[in-house]
This record gives C-alpha cells, sequence and structure tokens, in this order.
C-alpha cells in the first residue's frame, strides 16, 4: 500500500502527459495569416478569418479585392487619359490662337500694303492732274479703285479729292463740253433712253462713221479690234452721272461698219452703292423687262430686254465673293442677239449677231485640217441659211428691222465675206487657202 502511495504522483504525471502533448501541438498548427488576414489551406482555398486590407495582389485575399483594385486601376487610366485630352485641347487652342494672330497679322500687312500702293497711285494722280494730264491720272486713280481705295475709310477722302481735280482740269473740261455739244446735235439721237443711255456719246444703231469718230476724238488711249464679223473700238472716257463715273467705252459693229450693234462701258458706282440688280434697273431705266440675274464665282451676271429694240447684260464684279462698285453694261441691238437654225460645238444655238464669225471660223477650221480651199459661196449660203432660220423678225422695231436687213444684204455679197476671211487668217495666222471663184453676185 505504501508503495502504490509512493507511485502515485508518477502515474498522474504519465497519465496527462498525452493530454499536455496534444495541447501543444495544436497550437504550432495553427494557419499563418498573411498581410491581408487570409491563408490557403490544404486543399488551395483561399479562407479570410479576419478581414483585412485589399494589398496582397497574387496573394490570398478576401473577395472584391481583385475587382476593386481593377475598379482604381480603371479610374486612374481614365484621370491620365482625361488630363492627357485637356493637355491637348489647350495645346490645340494655343495653337489656333497663334495662327489666329498669325493670319490677323498676315491680313493686316496685306491691308496696309494695299493701302501704301494706293496712296502712291493716289499721289501719282494728283501730280499728274496738275500737270493737266487726265487720261493717265485717270488710269492711276483706276488702279487704286481696283485696291479698294474707295472702300478704304483711309484713302477714300483722298480719292474724292483726286476725282474732282481730274474733272476740273482744262483738259476735261474742254472735252465734255465738246462731247455734250457734238451728242446733242445728233438729230437721229432717240431721246429718254434711260439714264444710262442719255449720257452716253453713242447709242445703239448710230451710224457707224460718227460714233467711231465721236470716240476717236473723246477717248483716251483708243485701241481697236478686228476679225471675221467683228469690229471694236474703245478707250478711256470720264463721263460723270448721277450712278457714277463711266471709265471705259467701246463700241462693237458685226464687221459691216454700217451701224453701232453694241455698246459695253464700264462703271465706277458712286459713294456706297454695290453693284446688283437695284442699281442696274435704276440706271437702264423704265424701258426694259424679262430681268433676269445669274451668280457665278467671279460676278452676278444682270440681263433684260426691251422688247425690239435692245438687249442688257450687267456684269457685276466680286472679290472674294463680294460686290464691287464696278459695273461693266453691254448693251446689244435686239437683232444680234436672235436665235438662228445654226448651232456651235461650244456656244449651242448661234445668234444672228454671230453667224458671220461662226461661219467663217468653222470653214477655216475644216480647211486647216483637211487641206481643202474655203469657198466664200458656200460661206455665204451657210450665212443666208442662218438668217433664214431667224424667227419672229416682225418683232422688231422699225430702227432694229432695218439695221438687221442691211447686215443681211451685206453677208449675202461674196466679196465682202471674203474679205471677212483674209481678215479672220492675218489675225489668226491659220494657213487656210482661199477659193475666190464666183466673187459677187
Amino acid at each position: 500500500m505504501r508503495t502504490v502511495r509512493r507511485l502515485l504522483p508518477m502515474l498522474v504525471v504519465i497519465g496527462l502527459a498525452p493530454y499536455a502533448t496534444a495541447g501543444s501541438k495544436t497550437t504550432s498548427d495553427a494557419p499563418q495569416l498573411n498581410a491581408c488576414g487570409c491563408y490557403r489551406n490544404s486543399v488551395g482555398v483561399c479562407l479570410c478569418p479576419k478581414r483585412g486590407e485589399c494589398e496582397c495582389p497574387g496573394e490570398c485575399e478576401a473577395r472584391g479585392c481583385s475587382e476593386k483594385r481593377k475598379e482604381e486601376l480603371d479610374r486612374e487610366i481614365q484621370a491620365e487619359a482625361k488630363q492627357a485630352k485637356e493637355a491637348e485641347k489647350k495645346r490645340q487652342e494655343e495653337e489656333a490662337e497663334k495662327q489666329g494672330l498669325a493670319q490677323t497679322a498676315k491680313r493686316n500687312a496685306e491691308l496696309e500694303a494695299r493701302r501704301t500702293k494706293t496712296r502712291y497711285l493716289l499721289d501719282e494722280a494728283a501730280k499728274l492732274t496738275k500737270k493737266n494730264n487726265p487720261d493717265e491720272a485717270l488710269e492711276a486713280v483706276t488702279e487704286a479703285k481696283r485696291l479698294g481705295a474707295a472702300e478704304d475709310p483711309e484713302t477714300a477722302s483722298q480719292l474724292r479729292d483726286v476725282e474732282l481735280a481730274i474733272e476740273n482740269t482744262p483738259s476735261m473740261k474742254k472735252r465734255s463740253a465738246v462731247e455734250r455739244k457734238t451728242a446733242s446735235d445728233n438729230p437721229d439721237r432717240p431721246r429718254g433712253m434711260g439714264p444710262l443711255e442719255d449720257i452716253l456719246p453713242v447709242f445703239v444703231g448710230e451710224s457707224w462713221e460718227e460714233a467711231s469718230a465721236r470716240v476717236g476724238r473723246n477717248a483716251s488711249k483708243v485701241k481697236g479690234e478686228r476679225g471675221a464679223g467683228l469690229h471694236r473700238i474703245g478707250g478711256h472716257v470720264n463721263i460723270e452721272g448721277p450712278f457714277g463715273t463711266i471709265e471705259y467705252l467701246s463700241i462693237e459693229s458685226k464687221g459691216a461698219d454700217l451701224r453701232v450693234s453694241e455698246i459695253d462701258a464700264r462703271l465706277e458706282l458712286k459713294g456706297s452703292h454695290l453693284c446688283g440688280i437695284a442699281a442696274i434697273k435704276q440706271m437702264a431705266g423704265p424701258h426694259w423687262n424679262s430681268w433676269k440675274q445669274t451668280s457665278i464665282e467671279m460676278a452676278t451676271i444682270v440681263n433684260a430686254t426691251w422688247p425690239g429694240e435692245r438687249s442688257l447684260r450687267g456684269s457685276c464684279w466680286k472679290e472674294r465673293g463680294r460686290a464691287l462698285h464696278t459695273v461693266v453694261m453691254n448693251l446689244s441691238d435686239s437683232w444680234t442677239q436672235m436665235p438662228t437654225n445654226q448651232r456651235n460645238a461650244l456656244l449651242g444655238t448661234v445668234v444672228a449677231g454671230r453667224l458671220v464669225r461662226n461661219a467663217v471660223d468653222s470653214w477655216l477650221a475644216a480647211a486647216e485640217a483637211t487641206g481643202e480651199s474655203v469657198n466664200g459661196m458656200r460661206i455665204a449660203d451657210d450665212i443666208q441659211d442662218g438668217f433664214l432660220g431667224v424667227k419672229d423678225v416682225g418683232k422688231l422695231s422699225p430702227r432694229a428691222r432695218k439695221s438687221f436687213d442691211e447686215y443681211r444684204a451685206l453677208t449675202n455679197n461674196v466679196a465682202w465675206v471674203l474679205g471677212q476671211i483674209s481678215l479672220e487668217m492675218k489675225v489668226s495666222a491659220k494657213g487656210a487657202l482661199i477659193d475666190d471663184s464666183e466673187p459677187g453676185r
């Protein structure tokens, strides 16, 4: 019994040993958590007994950390893209501002250069005016107007002073007086034609001999042009009217030198009046109708008719799409614009006023291509066939009908037609041969 008591403490220790060993083993086998409070078990499943931060990319993390990190990355990318876009926008705005400043500087430089040249031209015109040389002074003034002298407030006043001085030169006063007297003394001159035609020194239907002599006396730097079915002369003038100044005037016959068939007048409108259909109607007067306006890039074209008498075409020139003060007025005898039965590959229907030129050009071109001679009689026949195709001749006024009949009779003369062919060959240097058989009828 005593032995059992002595062994009892030892047995207690031995009996409790397994429990102590078991407790020690459990503590040492506890899972190791990472910085995010997570670990993987023996089968690789991620467990997070303790919620931590999402700071363990590539390791075991709590659910949603990967999505959260992707959203943060997307926000960073969008922010950087926005900054880059704003930086690019700012750069473009700065570049556009620089370009705008450069363009403004360029425009200002061009304006100043044009203004400097305009002042120089007006100064030269003033010097020429003092020397009683109005013709050359007018040329300088015309160039100054082309450069915009009338629209520029800094030169408009100087322009008006120079123009007034030119009008008051002895040469211009004398010229205007002679011209007014010559025109008023012409008994055949119609009255009440319209504001523009009433101040012109010549008129449609006037004797070519008288009109050409008047242009030669009263215009400066007169030049002429001739060809088949064409004779034109013109020069610089200075004719004041209620709407502006006529600066250039030319007259034309259809090669017959019988009567004036067309008049061209270039005008510079006064003050702030720009060229357009309203201004042209005012200049033309009340007799015209069938008004039509057509716009192209370089000009606005206005057409009208005075039934049986004349046709009108006004050309309002533009610069960069803006109407100018310059207008070219064309007045032509009604018969010249009447359609015929002849056609041209480029022009379409040939009008009566171009019959001779079209026939001669066509035959010369054919002769040059084939080497055959040009037969004056066949050309005259073609011209007469064209005149037979003219309709509504009865609608012409007595004056226009008389001009039409005179010209038609002349074109039936083979000798005259041969003369037109020779003239055109000299002008165009075509090497065609002329068959002058049967020179008359």
